[in-house]
């Protein structure tokens, strides 16, 4: 069970790095089979589980990883909507003449 916990986290924690840092498709393209396939059914067949399970667990780290992906987008936009209105914003205070 505990390692269900880490693939889900690491997949998580890919999907939003993977947003955030503002990488293009193919680097998606090429992360998602690689948790899927090389991490996930290995692990899932040292650890015994059953095919089934395997594949119901493949399926939720892929489904991780798109939803995180796509808050860090989110949160990456919105730290790029903070940084350009703060150089909107004037610097000096005008004078009331």
């Amino acid at each position: 069970m505990n390692l269900f916990y880490v693939l889900l986290t690491a997949s998580g924690v890919e999907g939003a790095l993977l947003g955030i840092l503002k990488l293009q498709w193919f680097a998606i393209t090429i992360s998602c089979p690689v948790i899927a396939v090389a991490v996930s059914v290995v692990l899932l067949q040292n650890e015994n589980f059953w095919p089934v399970a395997s594949i119901a667990l493949v399926g939720a780290c892929l489904i991780c990883n798109q939803i995180s992906y796509l808050l860090g987008l989110v949160l990456r936009y919105q730290m790029e909507l903070c940084h350009s209105a703060d150089d909107a914003s004037p610097t000096t205070r005008p004078t009331d003449s």
